[in-house]
């Protein structure tokens, strides 16, 4: 039931009846900004959560590309669990060149690797993208996360797959260890 609000009355400073705060507008016994109690139960598409209780940070990770050469091609997919709905909100990649050892990496020798990425929800057969995206500008580039225009929520048990294809060409660059990762919550249920 909604609450009744007391009417302004024409030339008169206050609401008229009201013993609540004249200078809110707000009936008595009210709060400004209450909104629903804490532990409060919503409903969405995937059934009724309580609110921020069963919410929590989390990141899923694709399975490691060793190494991907020269023009090639390597497809690998992320399982998402069944115990929760995964809202998905950053994405991250991560490689490096066959110039530094792993023992040598620092921020400024951070890469964009020459990749580009398509990304399927194999459950439901639709995809990230309508081609493949530059993995700089559908990861982030240099550390930094590309951050979703609006977050994604992954159903339990979905499955995503994610096919790298190099972009190097003769004498380019072979990446190693390449992976992508998805930043976000997960929401039990």
């Amino acid at each position: 039931m909604r609450p009744q609000y007391p009417v302004m009355r024409r030339g008169m400073g206050r609401f008229a009846g009201s013993t609540g705060n004249p200078s809110m507008g707000l009936p008595p016994g009210s709060q400004q900004g209450s909104g629903p109690p804490p532990g409060s139960l919503a409903q969405d598409q995937y059934g009724i959560t309580s609110t921020n209780q069963n919410r929590f940070f989390f990141t899923y990770q694709t399975p490691n590309i060793a190494s991907l050469g020269l023009l090639a091609t390597a497809t690998n997919s992320i399982l998402f669990d069944n115990d929760s709905v995964f809202e998905w909100t950053k994405m991250t990649v991560w490689a490096y060149d066959d110039s530094p050892h792993i023992s040598e990496i620092t921020n400024s020798s951070i890469i964009v690797p020459s990749v580009t990425l398509q990304i399927q929800d194999t459950g439901q057969g639709a995809y990230y993208s309508n081609a493949a995206i530059p993995l700089g500008a559908y990861a982030g580039a240099f550390g930094l996360p590309y951050v979703l225009p609006t977050p994604q929520f992954i159903a339990p048990q979905a499955t995503l797959q994610f096919t790298f294809t190099s972009e190097e060409g003769t004498g380019g660059k072979t990446y190693y260890n390449l992976r992508v990762q998805l930043h976000g919550f997960k929401i039990k249920r």
